[in-house]
């Protein structure tokens, strides 16, 4: 492997670094969304495959 390419290696690899520790404080600094609960619709009856499904994600 040729320096040059094992460089650029190391360089991509210390950039993703920095990116992925940067990711958190990106985060952190959003707003609280939602504010508010989050209704679900479902349109189908209750006590369903589908129901449950729902249940289960929400």
């Amino acid at each position: 492997m040729s320096t040059k390419l094992l460089r650029r290696h190391v360089l991509a690899g210390v950039g993703a670094g920095f990116g992925l520790l940067a990711a958190p404080s990106i985060a952190r600094a959003q707003s609280g969304w939602p504010d508010r609960p989050i209704r679900l619709m479902v349109p189908f009856g209750a006590g369903g495959a589908i129901d449950t499904l729902s249940r289960t994600v929400a």
